[in-house]
């Protein structure tokens, strides 16, 4: 009777045994078909390798937008970001506020200014350089308005 319940006992565990090992292979295969989903006859090594070699591709890409970025970022600074536009009477004998003064600027502050001053006679323009959000040449007050309000834009 002991024999009988030693081998009983021997025979539970084993079995318990191949159940818990058949429940770990199933969730094993599990798993390998849901990674494998969607590829025919290619174990997972070949699986791996096509993975790899696409983050290596992916990686490449990222990297190469990364440098174009910067360049792009270099050059957008000497392209003009700030802009006004005030539109003002200089003269009394002339209606409405129809001259202006425009201030275009890079992303380091130069550009340059152009002002119309429009009377009954005319309309004349002029255009003053501004370097570094400085002109060589002397400015109105508009302009001088102009000029503040563009380098305090962001």
């Amino acid at each position: 009777m002991a024999q009988q319940n030693f081998l009983f006992l021997l025979l539970t565990i084993i079995i318990v045994w191949l159940l818990g090992l058949s429940l770990y292979i199933y969730r094993i295969m599990d798993r390998y078909k849901k990674v494998t989903r969607g590829t025919n006859n290619v174990n997972l090594e070949q699986l791996i390798e096509r993975v790899l070699t696409k983050q290596s591709a992916a990686e490449a890409s990222v990297k190469d937008l990364a440098d174009r970025q910067v360049v792009m970022q270099k050059k957008t600074i000497e392209y003009f970001q700030k802009s006004t536009l005030i539109r003002f009477n200089p003269f009394e004998d002339a209606g409405g506020d129809q001259s202006f003064v425009a201030a275009l600027l890079d992303g380091r502050d130069s550009g340059f200014i152009i002002s119309s001053l429009h009377s009954r006679s005319g309309t004349r323009v002029y255009a003053k350089a501004v370097t570094s959000g400085k002109s060589t040449y002397s400015l109105t007050r508009e302009e001088k308005e102009a000029l503040d309000r563009a380098t305090r834009a962001k």
